[in-house]
């Protein structure tokens, strides 16, 4: 899997300056599993030869059994940090929560917040109390949070907390993690998922509609500036054992805001730029808040008609020229999709972030360079044309000299589509 799945990654491919890929060791193992399912050779050599550890291996699916979450988050988290607490050279110990730990909070500080039980009897509670996270004790035990991920995110920060405070332990948070702004490549993406998913939808002409607070601000981190952060913390942690942080935050909202309306209106113009080649009908017009009963009725209606009624329209006529239905399928994904992100980006939170710029800026200018990771230099619009355009080329495989051509076949389809509209209001 390590040569297969990783190190064949455009990850490596894209930008490969000397990478030194031959030192990486791989180990089997499994963190759902007990002792993470390590061989006991495995494990003497750990415990042996590691000095810094980051820990971001969870499911991050945000709904499904609450058991799964807690048996890779919060248990999968205290197998790692017992191993670590047997290592003879470790350094530093790095945790990757996230910050919607404690998102039933609008204003959050860089400190673990408590739950009203200890990490033990709230992990009894919860497997006791069923796998419904919408009954009436399973939401109050989960204090507001909205699904079993961020549930389970604070249950393993206060485990780790409460029995590994000894340990050179540091809990990062990243916001909403988006498509790289530099590295491999700006706009590179491997995945569907969260923002980048919603997009690519929406330049296909799917998406018309999701419930967004267009004034709100946006909190997204690219992977890339996440990926840098980790090794500064993980390296000014083993080096500053006296000025240790506890809790980093790695947002943006405080130092380079940005809102969702402002965000998908770059988006959008990047892609009325370089339309897709796939792109099924017009892109929706500019996205506005969904405020009062109007603007509710107006998602609902549009969502309906211009979701469902025009996926099943979409397989009638797939059917007829002998083709797989799919269009009515990809609509329910991207539904229950949208029912994840819509908590996240109908709100807003501002998330204290002093503790990494204290390390960051401390930094000479050629690791500051090197390790680019200060949001408060990144200019939005460029990096949303970057997000759209990397979107086109790693998730849909496009390459950029067919831009001409789907701006001359997007032309047609907005003279058929307009025409389709005009008949059917007759």
């Amino acid at each position: 899997r390590l040569d297969d799945e990783i190190l064949d990654s455009k990850v490596f491919t894209l930008n490969n300056n000397d990478l030194k890929l031959s030192k990486i060791v791989a180990v089997s193992g499994d963190v759902s599993s007990p002792g993470l399912g390590l061989s006991d050779g495995d494990r003497e050599l750990l415990v042996r030869e590691v000095s810094v550890v980051f820990h971001s291996a969870a499911s991050v699916k945000f709904h499904g059994p609450l058991n799964d979450f807690i048996a890779q988050n919060v248990y999968g988290t205290q197998s790692v940090m017992q191993l670590c607490d047997k290592m003879t050279k470790l350094e530093a110990l790095v945790y990757v929560s996230t910050a919607y730990a404690n998102c039933s909070l609008l204003e959050i500080k860089e400190e673990v917040y408590k739950l009203q039980q200890n990490s033990a009897e709230t992990i009894r509670l919860a497997q006791t109390t069923g796998a419904d996270t919408d009954s009436q004790a399973m939401r109050e035990l989960m204090e507001g949070r909205p699904n079993s991920y961020t549930f389970s995110k604070a249950i393993a920060e206060n485990l780790v907390t409460e029995g590994y405070s000894h340990l050179p332990l540091v809990i990062v948070r990243p916001s909403i993690v988006t498509p790289a702004v530099k590295e491999p490549a700006p706009g590179w993406v491997d995945n569907v998922n969260g923002v980048a998913g919603a997009l690519l939808l929406g330049a296909l002409g799917i998406a018309r509609t999701m419930e967004v607070n267009c004034d709100a601000k946006a909190d997204l981190i690219p992977v890339d500036m996440i990926a840098n952060s980790l090794v500064v913390i993980g390296w000014h942690t083993g080096a500053h054992a006296n000025d240790r942080k506890k809790v980093i935050h790695l947002t943006s909202g405080v130092e380079n805001p940005v809102t969702w309306g402002k965000f998908l209106d770059h988006s959008r113009v990047a892609a009325v730029k370089a339309p897709s080649i796939r792109m099924v009908r017009p892109l929706a017009k500019n996205p506005t808040s969904l405020k009062g009963p109007v603007g509710r009725v107006n998602h609902l209606v549009t969502k309906w008609v211009s979701h469902v009624l025009f996926a099943y329209f979409v397989d009638l006529i797939l059917t007829l020229l002998g083709y797989k239905r799919l269009m009515v399928k990809v609509t329910r994904k991207m539904h229950r999709a949208f029912e994840v992100l819509e908590h996240f980006t109908s709100k807003e939170w501002v998330f204290h972030n002093r503790n990494y710029y204290d390390i960051h800026d401390r930094l000479s200018p050629e690791d500051q360079r090197l390790y680019f990771s200060d949001i408060r230099r990144l200019d939005w619009r460029i990096y949303a044309e970057n997000l759209y355009l990397g979107t086109r080329r790693y998730l849909l495989k496009e390459d950029d000299s067919n831009i001409d051509k789907a701006q001359t076949r997007i032309t047609y389809i907005t003279l058929f589509y307009n025409l389709f509209l005009l008949v059917l209001s007759k």
